[in-house]
């Protein structure tokens, strides 16, 4: 997940180099999944305290491109599509994204749900 949140935030700087040469270019839809969301944000900041040096940020860098990607992305047709059981601004490295989310659908079924 890591890589492919990465390459994707090279991706939009590209598209937006591109763009701004020529703002008439049209680029292909890019979604990417952040599939697990909270499963993923547990498990970043869990590898980033283990990884981090001295003078590193306290938080992983990695929502860093989450967000480039959130906020620039979309002039360039790059969407990101979250799927968390519970999304709170901790789930998404305390970094002001949650509301950067533009629709957010909630389900819970069970088999008695709807009585």
């Amino acid at each position: 997940m890591r890589s492919a949140i990465s390459w994707t935030a090279r991706e939009v700087e590209a598209r937006n180099y591109v763009k701004k040469q020529d703002p008439r270019k049209d680029f292909d839809r890019l979604t990417l999944i952040l599939e697990e969301g909270n499963e993923f944000g547990d498990a970043s900041k869990e590898w980033w305290n283990e990884s981090k040096e001295k003078g590193d940020p306290a938080s992983d860098p990695i929502w860093g491109d989450i967000a480039s990607i959130m906020r620039m992305g979309r002039h360039v047709n790059v969407t990101i599509i979250g799927v968390f059981q519970d999304l709170r601004e901790a789930a998404v490295g305390s970094r002001g994204l949650r509301n950067m989310f533009r629709l957010i659908l909630m389900g819970n079924s069970t088999p008695t749900s709807g009585r």
